[in-house]
């Protein structure tokens, strides 16, 4: 608590000086954590077997109110800038995580490989519900929380890098690659490594691209725009 009354106090000292626009690092990080919420829920699941549904709520809800506290002190231009990436994280986040899967799939599809691109998300779904959970269940509940995963590195990456470009997506996407071999193999129990490495990596270089062009694009745009309405507002 010590840590976030810092972190608060300092988005306060930065309302100070409103002709500096850009937030500091610390606090893009510590905002860019909302959309980790379920990630990081996913990696505690795994390393100690707490439930999904228990670790997701509680990490979730943690990171949320942390975000709420720290954006209620920021200045009117800054809380709206943060929101703005919140969103535009969203959307993107979304639309790189169906360019992931269908890059997979077609991968997998054209190669022929044995590899089940979507097994995971069956997974997901009984780590939340179960072991006993029906199939149908389990798999709908899991691609739900695959999503939800995609959507917030999106938020997490649009918040916390200021100028985001293809490289900078695709390097976001790396570091979740890594994470995702280093952890998947065993809590899987898959015997097909190999295939599961290529078929990830040709996934999240897609998803790393799709997520740096789009933010990119979109942040310009209304960042253009922005400056366009403060240079009528003085004139």
């Amino acid at each position: 608590m010590a840590t976030l009354a810092a972190v608060s106090r300092s988005a306060g000292a930065q309302q100070e000086g409103a002709a500096v626009g850009a937030l500091s690092p610390r606090l893009r990080v510590v905002l860019g954590a909302v959309g980790l919420g379920t990630g990081a829920a996913l990696v505690v699941h795994i390393l100690t077997k707490v439930s999904l549904a228990l670790a997701a709520l509680v990490l979730v809800v943690g990171v949320v109110t942390a975000f709420v506290l720290v954006v209620r002190r920021l200045d009117e231009r800054r809380r709206a800038d943060v929101l703005h990436r919140v969103r535009v994280g969203a959307v993107v986040g979304l639309l790189a995580t169906v360019a992931y899967d269908a890059s997979r799939y077609g991968f997998v599809a054209l190669l022929q490989l044995s590899f089940k691109p979507f097994h995971a998300f069956e997974l997901f779904g009984q780590a939340v519900l179960g072991q006993d959970a029906a199939a149908p269940a389990a798999f709908a509940v899991g691609t739900l929380y695959h999503v939800a995963n995609g959507v917030g590195f999106g938020i997490a990456f649009a918040v916390v890098v200021r100028h985001p470009t293809v490289w900078k997506g695709i390097a976001w996407a790396m570091v979740l690659e890594v994470s995702m071999i280093a952890l998947y193999p065993s809590w899987m129990q898959l015997q097909a490594i190999g295939e599961l490495a290529e078929v990830s990596v040709v996934g999240h270089v897609v998803y790393g691209t799709v997520l740096g062009a789009l933010t990119r694009r979109w942040l310009s745009v209304t960042d253009s725009a922005a400056v366009a309405a403060g240079t009528e507002l003085r004139s």
